[in-house]
């Protein structure tokens, strides 16, 4: 723009008398047009600035305090995680974290009690709002490593949770709309700490669908290439080395040698450091009972029991009804082992009185195995 109109300015024709004065003003307007140009130039590129969204990925002062958070959202603290990081909603109420916050605040509501299927549509909604929510910051911000990671966890936990209700080809599509978004968030962020949890999932997955569920292997060319013990490797390095998600990846690889290996005797080791280090999480303490009991070790399981149940009942903690209905189950498998079979069935009563509380009673998996076993115990 200064060339063009320092053109249009040595076009006009010039009388010799005016020459002297006409050069002043064109020097004057000349360097007033400069300097207003430059202070616009300057003001458009503050504005364009302060309107890109931080980036919460790359800011050690959001790492330290979502690092508390995050352990308080496990220890089934939400109220303080989210009071943990109020000053960074509050500076930044647009920032699309907060709505993938609030998903897995609901994420754990889900898994506490996985038998119970009310809340899955509330998760499925608040994981849609988190995946928009990123979306619409790529729209604006595209390869915003912050939006590429949660539109990555958005669809990572939904498929997730899909698996859970064996929905499988749901899964895998799902799925591979948050490897594409982590893929390129890699990209960006090659060096970012807590990749290796994100790859050892897909290589456990990937390997994991296809050797398990045929009805997947049509769609599994939307799969990356993997293995299961790949994944259990990377699984197990960033449970020891990431920032984000090293509690997640402990808990992952847990459950992984629990339920899909049934490896009990590595799986243990992962959850009993998880249960010491939440101890307020069901989930995670309920996970090293049943491990406890896989591995026949009901002296120590029937000790654990103890204190929970009264750690449970005199702090009211979350989700106590669901703890009752559990441990009741395996006092009375403790019992059985050491052949006191009154005392197992009176505590099969109590779990299926426990599993009466809930909305949903039917096919309650420890209120089944209660009545399974008190009907053995009936019958023998």
């Amino acid at each position: 723009m200064i060339q063009w109109y320092i053109h249009r300015e040595q076009g006009i024709g010039f009388r010799k008398k005016n020459h002297r004065v006409k050069v002043h003003r064109k020097s004057t307007y000349g360097k007033w047009y400069v300097f207003v140009f430059l202070a616009w130039h300057l003001f458009m590129n503050v504005q364009i600035s302060a309107a890109q969204t931080p980036i919460f990925v790359d800011d050690p002062g959001f790492r330290d305090d979502a690092l508390v958070a995050i352990d308080s959202l496990y220890n089934r603290k939400p109220e303080v995680a989210r009071e943990l990081i109020r000053s960074w909603e509050d500076r930044f109420p647009d920032h699309p974290v907060w709505s993938a916050w609030s998903a897995m605040e609901s994420w754990w509501d889900v898994m506490v009690n996985l038998d119970d299927i009310s809340n899955d549509e509330m998760f499925f909604n608040n994981m849609r709002k988190a995946d928009y929510a990123a979306s619409s910051l790529l729209q604006e911000e595209p390869d915003h490593p912050d939006g590429l990671l949660i539109k990555a966890l958005a669809n990572g936990y939904a498929a997730r949770h899909h698996a859970n209700r064996e929905r499988w080809v749901t899964a895998v599509k799902i799925a591979y709309t948050s490897h594409i978004a982590y893929q390129r968030f890699m990209e960006v962020r090659p060096d970012f700490p807590d990749n290796k949890f994100v790859e050892g999932l897909k290589a456990y997955y990937a390997a994991f669908l296809i050797d398990e569920y045929p009805i997947v292997k049509p769609v599994s060319v939307f799969l990356p290439k993997g293995s299961r013990e790949g994944g259990l490797d990377l699984l197990h390095e960033a449970s020891e080395t990431a920032v984000f998600t090293r509690a997640e990846a402990s808990y992952f690889l847990a459950y992984i040698l629990y339920d899909y290996e049934h490896d009990y005797e590595r799986s243990i080791i992962y959850f009993r450091k998880l249960a010491d280090s939440y101890p307020n999480n069901s989930l995670l303490q309920l996970y090293y009972v049943r491990t406890l009991g896989e591995l026949g070790e009901f002296e120590t399981l029937f000790e654990v029991v103890k204190v929970l149940l009264e750690r449970w009942d005199r702090k009211q903690l979350r989700d106590g009804d669901v703890m009752q209905e559990e441990l009741s189950y395996w006092l009375g498998r403790y019992y059985e082992s050491v052949g006191l079979m009154e005392q197992a069935k009176e505590s099969y009563m109590n779990a299926l009185e426990a599993g009466e509380q809930f909305e949903v009673t039917e096919g309650r998996t420890y209120r089944v195995l209660s009545g399974e076993r008190l009907a053995e115990i009936k019958n023998s």
